[in-house]
């Protein structure tokens, strides 16, 4: 059995701040080609994007975007849906990719919030 690594717990640990990107996402329900969609919002421990496809809560897909100039493909778990928006949480970050994602984060919290 393998053991997952849990980033973040049931409660929110880490701010979720506004990101718009595009981002590729393919999973075994999606079929060979990866489908787009646009990220939403991004925490140090997920994303949440929306993708004009069918996806399960449970489900493990493969997330493809870019933060900063810096490309990040990491598995995923759905984690929730609502409608086309869906709740993905990070399951394999590598610590290269956890510091950029966290100091990305750091510049969307200082940033000015739009009106």
């Amino acid at each position: 059995m393998v053991e997952r690594v849990r980033y973040c717990s049931i409660e929110r640990l880490y701010p979720r701040f506004q990101f718009d990107a595009p981002i590729r996402v393919q999973g075994k329900a999606l079929g060979k080609k990866p489908v787009v969609g646009r990220i939403i919002e991004i925490s140090a421990c997920g994303l949440s994007a929306v993708v004009a496809r069918s996806l399960e809560p449970g489900e493990i897909v493969e997330l493809q975007f870019v933060l900063n100039g810096l490309e990040i493909q990491v598995r995923a778990a759905v984690r929730n849906r609502n409608d086309a928006r869906y709740g993905f949480e990070f399951l394999t970050l590598s610590a290269t990719q956890r510091q950029h994602i966290q100091a990305a984060t750091r510049i969307l919290a200082a940033a000015p919030e739009e009106n």
